[in-house]
């Protein structure tokens, strides 16, 4: 044999050699991709998925070789993506990860969700085999999804900070610069009083004072209620709670020569007692300042269709005009100067209270024809339709 031809078969061998280790290698750098790879001919067959592919969409690569690229697809999406390929292939180009985040994927068992998806392509001799890179993006829309969800938490917290702010100062400074004022005329002209002057002078003072510090103790609640977590939610004694919160209110009672009818039997919710109890004072002492003269409120529960249990004060006063009722729980809102003792941040507490404890808020009001003022608790999860 001629050196000539020695050095062809050598170079043969070489180059058979060459070829079978180029595919080793590529074959080994497809299974260790990070991300998802599959390579699809001009028809949209899949010839090649790594093992990444099994771990995202939970076939067997052997089970999606020759299957259209879109079984992989949303059922929905399957048409519109036969025309978006066949327009790649008259006009191939590069697409990088993340140009469009919001295609989805299929998984085997039927579960969509969120791909990234990243675009190449080779001009082979019987046409254009594409690759498509491939990353499910669960995790990442969900982080995302988080943050926006904490971003508008923040937005809200901070517009509430403000309205807080606001509504706190007003509330303190009227008994304390009344209180002032007061203190003031005691130190200069206490002695000369006539003792009746005294005495109004000393009672408007408690008063007062007896004003600033229900406002401290409501900030203090306000303050106290964080997340549901922080506190055991069980079934309560709906009848023991309520008597609490008129206990709490007998002077208030007394003085308005308010009648309150409850009924002998309370259903069953779940929550947690020392909140609660602030609902129903709240709602009460509302029903006896606005109600008429004198003040009639019904109390009442009943089980509703959803499952939850509504609970109410229905008053017989003057009532709200619709606007008045659309403002009423919205973040320390105030009603009109008509009002200024009124509901605002007592009632930003009640909505406050009643979102933790996965309930609603609301008032159903007629001029003239007075006001019920609601909430709703969660039943207790066995679905006992128990009375207390």
């Amino acid at each position: 044999m001629m050196d000539s031809e020695v050095l062809r078969v050598c170079d043969g061998f070489a180059s058979q050699e060459l070829i079978e280790r180029q595919s080793v290698l590529t074959q080994a750098i497809l299974e260790s991709a990070p991300v998802g790879v599959l390579i699809v001919d001009e028809d949209g067959r899949i010839l090649l998925a790594n093992s990444k592919i099994e771990d995202i969409f939970g076939y067997e690569r052997e089970a999606l070789l020759g299957e259209a690229v879109e079984k992989l697809i949303p059922e929905l999406f399957r048409d519109r993506h036969v025309g978006h390929r066949a327009g790649y292939l008259a006009e191939p180009h590069e697409r990088l990860m993340g140009i469009n985040m919001d295609l989805a994927g299929r998984r085997q068992g039927g579960e969509e969700f969120p791909v990234e998806v990243g675009l190449s392509y080779v001009k082979a001799e019987d046409g254009i085999i594409v690759m498509a890179f491939v990353i499910d993006i669960t995790q990442r829309k969900e982080i995302e999804e988080a943050l926006r969800r904490h971003a508008e938490e923040l937005e809200r917290q901070n517009a509430e900070l403000d309205a807080f702010a606001q509504t706190v100062a007003h509330d303190v400074k009227n008994p304390v610069s009344v209180i002032a004022t007061y203190a003031d005329i005691m130190r200069s002209g206490y002695v000369s009083m006539s003792e009746e002057k005294q005495q109004e002078i000393t009672e408007t003072l408690f008063q007062k004072s007896q004003k600033a510090i229900r406002i401290v103790d409501e900030l203090l609640l306000l303050s106290s209620v964080r997340k549901k977590e922080d506190v055991d939610l069980v079934p309560l004694d709906m009848a023991e709670v309520v008597a609490e919160a008129v206990s709490r209110l007998a002077n208030m009672i007394e003085q308005h020569g308010a009648e309150i009818e409850q009924p002998d039997d309370w259903p069953v919710a779940v929550g947690y007692g020392p909140w609660v109890e602030e609902v129903w004072v709240n709602y009460l002492s509302n029903g006896i300042k606005y109600g008429g003269e004198p003040p009639r409120l019904t109390l009442g529960g009943e089980k509703q269709v959803d499952g939850q249990i509504r609970f109410w004060v229905r008053d017989n006063g003057a009532g709200l005009l619709e606007e008045e009722q659309a403002k009423l729980f919205e973040t320390f809102e105030r009603l009109g100067q008509m009002r200024i003792e009124g509901h605002g941040l007592g009632l930003s507490i009640v909505r406050r209270i009643v979102d933790k404890l996965g309930g609603e808020v609301g008032v159903e009001s007629e001029v003239g024809a007075g006001s019920t003022f609601y909430f709703t608790l969660p039943a207790p999860e066995d679905g006992t339709d128990g009375v207390a």
